[in-house]
């Protein structure tokens, strides 16, 4: 399946000449496109979370997210996933224009197939690569954009399920 995630905007602790340590908070829009492995059209969604700088180079995250997914066709499919995570992000640069990272996570989502009531609640892991940025008008605002991509890696405990690996962009 893949999935893309458009954020609007976040906000985030300011930086100061130093790493910032303080915490923040961040949360997305998510757009998720056919997901084949599950027969499902395009899907709607979201997230929220938080988190804070470790050090210079790695930084933590708290957040829970959820997904709809309309059935596919003829198929009569219909989704709806929740989960929450814990993050990690290794940071390869930090600064206010542009901080790259990657990203490591792990979580339990359950999944629901909305039109039986069937659900299974399952560990998942996640990993990718992306970046925050406080550009031109946003810095003074201290508010950031993120984006980043993601695969994750979702077996559900549902007969006739297989192992679902989600992927794409998320913010």
């Amino acid at each position: 399946s893949v999935g893309l995630t458009a954020l609007a905007a976040l906000w985030l602790a300011p930086a100061a000449a130093e790493i910032e340590t303080r915490p923040y908070m961040s949360l997305g829009y998510s757009q998720v496109f056919d997901d084949n492995d599950r027969a499902s059209n395009d899907g709607k969604g979201g997230w929220i979370g938080g988190g804070f700088a470790l050090n210079d180079s790695w930084g933590m995250e708290f957040g829970g997210f959820f997904h709809r997914y309309n059935a596919d066709g003829d198929s009569p499919v219909a989704w709806r996933e929740t989960g929450i995570k814990i993050d990690t992000q290794y940071f390869l640069m930090r600064e206010r224009v542009f901080s790259p990272y990657l990203a490591l996570g792990i979580g339990a989502a359950e999944t629901r197939l909305r039109n039986t009531g069937e659900d299974s609640t399952d560990g998942f892991a996640d990993f990718g690569l992306g970046f925050t940025t406080y550009a031109g008008f946003l810095d003074a605002l201290d508010l950031g954009l993120r984006f980043d991509v993601r695969a994750r890696i979702l077996n559900p405990d549902i007969p006739g399920v297989q192992t679902q690996v989600a992927s794409g962009l998320r913010s």
